[in-house]
């Protein structure tokens, strides 16, 4: 766990959380060691179990676990990387916008003849954060005219969109028309929300976000869609246990995937009554 070199790269959000996981870690497997549940990522509440155990814990351990708990945040903020030098590929490779570009068009231009011959479709993800740049290395997939500059840099039915809500809602205050604008070339639908704006968000869980998600869902009944919608990146609550990487876990998928279900039928059914009565 290189930290030091964090530091010196003005990266100090990703030391806290590198702190963050490695005290997780080993209060998780001391407590499973004896036999405890040692579940989610609450290094309170793991400490207070072990408390029940091994009496004696100091009043500074228990001020240290408290704030490394605060460290285990989904989301992205600009400030933790401002002062951080530019990334070694800017020096290496001299990489600029128009080379990314180019280099996208080049190789649309030699895969896309291969997806139609296969009958698949492909599917371009957003850049997150969609921000212009991420230490100095610059970013093209962050905004609705780069979309629609994708689209028309190889043309094609099979070059679309992976429409990740929580990154395409950061692009724009109305992702509900975004959706009837791009209609059939969304191909996959990540469907999440977040906080904020794209240099400062949190990952939220379904419903609590700054998306309009009715209207999203109504725009997706209206355009049609029949494609794949999978949920994304929801956060980890209190005893869950996760698939491997934060965002991926057990109750928070399981209560996202009844939200859009839920919201899914009842949207439907509404839009089924006004054009029966239209």
């Amino acid at each position: 766990m290189n930290t030091e070199a964090h530091v010196k790269d003005g990266l100090h959000w990703l030391s806290c959380f590198k702190a963050q996981q490695v005290a997780e870690f080993s209060l998780r497997s001391i407590l499973r060691a004896l036999g405890r549940p040692a579940f989610g990522h609450n290094l309170v509440a793991f400490l207070n179990e072990l408390a029940g155990i091994c009496p004696g814990l100091t009043t500074e351990l228990r001020f240290c676990v408290g704030y490394l708990d605060k460290m285990y945040v989904s989301g992205f903020n600009y400030g933790d990387i401002e002062k951080a030098p530019p990334h070694r590929l800017v020096k290496e490779y001299g990489v600029t916008h128009e080379k990314l570009w180019n280099n996208l068009r080049e190789f649309l231009e030699y895969i896309v003849p291969i997806a139609e011959q296969s009958n698949v479709k492909i599917a371009m993800h957003p850049d997150d954060p969609p921000i212009p740049e991420f230490r100095g290395i610059p970013r093209i997939m962050n905004s609705i005219e780069s979309f629609e500059k994708l689209l028309i840099l190889v043309r094609s039915d099979y070059n679309g969109i992976t429409l990740c809500q929580g990154n395409f809602t950061l692009m724009t205050d109305d992702l509900p028309s975004v959706i009837k604008r791009f209609r059939d070339r969304i191909f996959f639908v990540h469907f999440r929300d977040v906080k904020g704006d794209r240099y400062n968000f949190v990952e939220t869980l379904i419903g609590e976000g700054k998306t309009d998600l009715v209207g999203v869902m109504r725009a997706y009944v209206e355009i049609g869609y029949n494609g794949y919608v999978r949920v994304d990146h929801t956060p980890t609550l209190e005893n869950d246990a996760e698939l491997g990487a934060p965002g991926y876990n057990y109750l928070g998928r399981i209560y996202t995937i009844g939200y859009i279900k839920g919201l899914y039928e009842a949207v439907k059914r509404e839009f089924s009554k006004e054009i029966l009565n239209a």
